[in-house]
């Protein structure tokens, strides 16, 4: 009973800061672990606690984003990016959400405060090379692609980035060309831990099958070790 009475008074010791840091650091392990559901109920918590608490939103929002409710990630990206105008990772989402919507005003707006304050984003350089394809400006998409392509030549958007470029000035079978030829590429950086099939472009829609599987050595998610999963991407490419 005596221990007892005392881990209640322990617990009962922590301050507010503290047992938000605790949900959102279990939050996070278990959104390492592959088990969203749950992490999403730790970030909660947290935010329960305290509503205004910038990395639990911002985790809920990429939760929410992978499930497809784009309503709801939108919703708190925003959320984060008012509390945190500097927050450059959720600034960068925003713009992607605008440039969906083709609202490329609001697009260019996020982009620059991003760009701000993380200047050395590989994805926020591809992004601004779309934005300016979509606005007819070449030139400016290529200076883009290209300060990108020399931050992360082998990054997955900035490869999309630059196959829109291919297709709009060189055609889609430079494009197709591109395709092969970067996914070579980065199937040699990641070596045994991606496997890529089916790349093909259908009129303007880039699509490939990955086989994603835990890097040798780390092993993965509870039950999951050493075990692969097939997942199919599309992307929309720019151009007439």
């Amino acid at each position: 009973m005596r221990f007892l009475t005392l881990v209640l008074f322990l617990t009962a010791c922590d301050s507010v800061e503290e047992r938000v840091e605790k949900h959102y650091e279990s939050g996070q392990k278990l959104l390492a672990e592959g088990t969203p559901d749950k992490a999403i109920l730790e970030f909660s918590n947290a935010l329960q606690l305290d509503a205004e608490h910038v990395p639990s939103l911002f985790a809920i929002a990429g939760i929410l984003e992978a499930r497809g409710d784009l309503k709801g990630a939108f919703a708190r990206y925003a959320k984060v990016t008012e509390l945190d105008p500097k927050h450059a990772a959720a600034r960068l989402k925003m713009a992607r959400f605008y440039v969906l919507g083709n609202t490329l005003d609001k697009a260019k707006t996020e982009l620059e405060a991003a760009l701000k304050h993380a200047p050395d984003v590989a994805e926020a350089h591809a992004l601004a090379a779309v934005i300016a394809l979509r606005e007819g400006d070449d030139t400016a998409a290529k200076a883009a692609l290209e300060k990108a392509r020399g931050l992360a030549p082998m990054n997955a958007e900035v490869l999309l980035a630059e196959i829109a470029y291919l297709r709009k000035t060189a055609g889609p079978a430079q494009a197709l060309t591109r395709t092969d030829e970067g996914w070579t590429g980065t199937m040699s950086f990641m070596q045994r831990t991606l496997e890529l099939s089916d790349v093909k472009i259908e009129g303007n829609v880039l699509s490939f099958t990955m086989e994603v599987g835990p890097p040798e050595g780390r092993g993965g998610p509870p039950g999951r070790q050493g075990g692969t999963m097939a997942q199919t991407f599309r992307g929309t490419l720019e151009g007439d």
